[in-house]
């Protein structure tokens, strides 16, 4: 199993269920995705004078623009980061992008994030730094996504204030 598989499966699950939403296997999302193009949904909309409610289809598009959440994604791996990318926005997620932490921390000055997934390994600032200054000036949601695999390390990250580790 490659990590670009893990990815795949893991993140728009992980990132789901700190938003809020239903995480899903991928046969499900892939199954609803289909449906999505085929069959709309439906909205309901106020009710008339009569006093009953009427319903209006609403695409996939708009219910997807309707709840826009923001993830950071933060790792040294550019072949990690468009990976991540290309799935998270998939499921309707905008997501912003750093190469280290630094960076990250530029990107969270910036803009409103919802979500952080940052590699710990990294050049100029690593991920346990960026992490502790995180959780000095902000409150959202950090999963580490590691290579670092030994039990120590997952401790050391969850202990300075992950909310979840995932090996690479």
């Amino acid at each position: 199993m490659n990590v670009t598989h893990i990815l795949r499966c893991t993140a728009p699950d992980i990132a789901a269920q700190c938003l809020g939403r239903r995480p899903c296997n991928i046969a499900s999302r892939a199954k609803a995705a289909q449906q999505d193009r085929h069959t709309p949904l439906y909205a309901a909309r106020p009710a008339t004078v009569s006093g009953h409610a009427d319903t209006v289809p609403v695409s996939r598009e708009e219910r997807l623009n309707s709840i826009m959440y923001n993830i950071l994604v933060c790792d040294d791996e550019k072949d990690i980061i468009s990976a991540l990318r290309i799935y998270l926005e998939d499921e309707g997620y905008r997501v912003f992008c750093a190469s280290d932490g630094r960076e990250a921390m530029e990107v969270l000055a910036e803009e409103t994030v919802h979500l952080v997934l940052m590699d710990i390994m990294m050049p100029n600032l690593d991920g346990l730094s960026a992490l502790s200054e995180i959780r000095r000036n902000y409150n959202i949601p950090v999963i580490l996504i590691s290579a670092k695999s030994e039990d120590t390390d997952i401790i050391d990250g969850m202990n300075g204030g992950a909310d979840d580790y995932i090996t690479k």
